[in-house]
């Protein structure tokens, strides 16, 4: 269970990390590794994670993990409160369920 914190703190910490450009789902998983995660953990987040959010809220996450700067800090906040909710619910389960399957 400590690992699954490490690991969802991780991935909220890499929110705010740079990472190069490409694909939404390759501008994620960067930002994730570069936060302390392990590249399959930032994998399994990434399938999760495009698999239960829209196409929109899943581009909005990868710009917030790929970009540090006072007009991304906001980003998140423009979208409307329901799909920021199901961003974060979303991104602690994916943390959680991916950090499981690494430990077996």
């Amino acid at each position: 269970m400590k690992a699954s914190i490490k690991l969802t703190l991780a991935a909220i910490a890499a929110m705010s990390l740079s990472a190069c450009g490409g694909s939404d789902r390759t501008t994620f998983v960067k930002a994730c590794i570069d936060g302390g995660s392990d590249k399959t953990v930032c994998n399994c987040m990434a399938d999760k994670l495009e698999k239960s959010l829209s196409k929109d809220a899943f581009a909005a996450l990868a710009k917030a993990s790929s970009e540090q700067d006072a007009e991304t800090e906001g980003f998140l906040d423009d979208l409307p409160p329901l799909e920021q909710v199901s961003i974060g619910v979303n991104m602690m389960e994916a943390a959680i369920s991916c950090g499981d399957e690494a430990e077996e």
